[in-house]
């Protein structure tokens, strides 16, 4: 065994952008730490949930040899990985707009289509409340085949006009309440869902992609370490050995859960083959999302 503690080959490339944005995350922490607090970096959570940038200025680390211009750099880059792997996540969190919209166009249509035939009940009352209801819903007849945003606002005044003096009444005759409650929820999801979309497309439009940003990183990753190293035989001190055995156990940390994630998503592909060699599908099989930068959006219907 060689004198000298190297550094480990930590296979950057291999590693989806949440994990590389984690990985570099624990590395900035090891490489700066925070002068106010003597404990260890944790090697847990999620990208968007660890504040990474000093609010004193960059230092860099004398000790390591590291500048404070590279610093910086490695700050911002960081920062704008973070934000990626967060506008990658909510992308993920819109996919749930198409199951909201799908039951939303069965609500609206199940109302409307009540009401028209409630309109021949044998019971007068409800007879009665559904041929004046029915004047009112009638313009939403097929709300439902409108482009999405269109039918969003189509139904807010569907609603608001069922909301009106006298009317819940009639709703409430037809056994419609809850029917129109849900559809005001399904409503306002596909709302919130709908502003977290236009939130990350705009913020998509404001970033570089993450292999630009990646590229920089690993260039200034791969000189940080070199020359962490190099202290570390030339001057070396209890915090360039702490700091390249620190690194290294995060490698292999690194390594093991990347191993296991790969691991699932073999066993994972395995079982679909084994399922469609039974079964013939419909439709081309989507293909499996990374957590590259997130692109294009969905189309009315």
């Amino acid at each position: 065994m060689g004198k000298y503690k190297k550094i480990d080959n930590a296979n950057l490339g291999q590693l989806d952008n949440s994990e590389y944005t984690r990985f570099m995350q624990r590395f900035y922490e090891l490489a700066f730490p925070a002068q106010e607090s003597g404990e260890e970096p944790d090697d847990g959570g999620s990208p968007g949930t660890v504040s990474l940038l000093q609010t004193r200025a960059a230092e860099g680390n004398p000790e390591l040899g590291i500048s404070a211009e590279e610093q910086e750099a490695f700050e911002k880059d960081l920062a704008l990985m973070s934000d990626l792997v967060e506008i990658s996540r909510i992308k993920k969190e819109t996919k749930e707009l198409k199951p909201v919209d799908e039951r939303r166009d069965d609500v609206v249509t199940y109302f409307i289509a009540s009401v028209r035939q409630q309109q021949s009940s044998p019971i007068a009352a409800q007879s009665d409340a559904a041929k004046d209801l029915y004047e009112v819903v009638k313009p939403y007849e097929g709300v439902y085949r409108e482009a999405n945003e269109a039918e969003t606002i189509k139904i807010d005044g569907l609603l608001a006009d069922v909301a009106k003096e006298g009317l819940p009444e009639l709703v409430a005759t037809l056994g419609l309440t809850a029917v129109v409650a849900e559809l005001q929820s399904l409503n306002d999801q596909y709302k919130t869902l709908s502003a977290e979309r236009l939130k990350t497309e705009t913020a998509i439009l404001e970033k570089e992609s993450s292999a630009e940003i990646r590229k920089r990183m690993d260039d200034l990753y791969d000189d940080m370490t070199t020359i962490a190293f190099v202290q570390s035989v030339a001057n070396p001190t209890e915090g360039t050995a702490a700091f390249v055995s620190q690194l290294n156990t995060l490698i292999k940390k690194t390594k093991a859960t990347y191993k296991a994630r790969r691991s699932l998503e073999s066993k994972g592909d395995k079982k679909e083959e084994g399922d469609s060699s039974t079964t013939t599908p419909t439709t081309p099989p989507t293909e499996t999302e990374t957590e590259t930068t997130p692109s294009g959006s969905e189309n009315g219907k």
